[in-house]
């Protein structure tokens, strides 16, 4: 699909660059450890993908 994209003379494909924000990377972190908190206190967290948010 992406060959197809780049073929086309119409098109520009950029990279996607929101998520090297110092907000964003300090949301990333903080997320990160909290997930890590949890498993390790063998919580439940509130970021887990089930099966009722994935299907």
């Amino acid at each position: 699909m992406l060959q197809k994209l780049i073929k086309l003379p119409g098109v520009l494909i950029t990279a996607h660059q929101a998520f090297a924000t110092q907000e964003a990377l300090t949301n990333i972190a903080e997320a990160t450890f909290y997930n890590i908190n949890c498993w390790q206190n063998n919580q439940e967290s509130k970021n887990e993908l089930t099966l009722e948010l994935v299907g």
